[in-house]
């Protein structure tokens, strides 16, 4: 799902840092990246892989370990999602085929809660009447 993402950031040598790019406006629409930000005001991305095989939790967990934060997607067409607010999400119904995943998150860590292990992502649907911000969810 990311990779068309992962190849246009290569085609465009980068994307602009987040202080370059500007507020997040939470709008339908083309992106507003600032096309004459300077190279130095760009984050570049030199490659890109993929987890194998995928859906296999030990090698993501390496993976993370190994090379930071990964891109995966998720399954984000449940209402139980629009109103999580804290906490281990989760959702019975929730399928990981690759038709079901339609939607991009980072995942940052992971980790087990009362025997049940979880993943820790980053997304950024969140808001608050202070403005838009990044939010941190338990898979």
């Amino acid at each position: 799902m990311d990779t068309q993402a992962f190849e246009w950031m290569m085609k465009h040598e980068g994307v602009p840092s987040e202080e370059a790019y500007g507020a997040y406006l939470a709008a339908d629409g083309l992106c507003h990246h600032a096309e004459n930000a300077s190279m130095s005001e760009r984050v570049r991305v030199s490659g890109f892989g993929r987890v194998r095989p995928v859906g296999d939790v030990e090698a993501h967990k390496a993976a993370l370990v190994g090379h930071g934060p990964l891109s995966v997607s998720i399954s984000a067409n449940h209402m139980s999602l629009l109103f999580y607010s804290n906490g281990v999400y989760y959702e019975k119904q929730c399928g990981n085929g690759e038709a079901d995943l339609d939607h991009s998150v980072l995942l940052v860590g992971y980790g087990q809660l009362d025997g049940h292990d979880y993943w820790l992502v980053k997304n950024s649907w969140y808001q608050e009447k202070s403005g838009n911000m990044p939010k941190s969810e338990a898979f």
